[in-house]
């Protein structure tokens, strides 16, 4: 059976029928979810190591600033 949700408006109840295919279409995805959420975990991880590279450059732009105004 076809989910028709658009037909449902707030407060509005399932039946058995819808319930089951909006859980048999989330199963039928739950692949591609957890891809998508390792794929998640894995961009947050790049960021995170982004995060850290500009912080260890910006701590070695200090230091070569401190000791270029040392030399002068």
């Amino acid at each position: 059976m076809a989910l028709n949700i658009s037909t449902k408006k707030t407060g509005d109840k399932l039946t058995a029928t819808e319930f089951n295919a909006v859980v048999d279409g989330i199963n039928a995805n739950s692949d591609a979810i957890a891809a998508l959420q390792q794929a998640d975990v894995n961009q947050q991880k790049v960021v995170n190591d982004v995060a850290a590279a500009q912080n260890v450059q910006a701590q070695s732009i200090k230091t070569l600033q401190t000791q270029a105004v040392k030399m002068v």
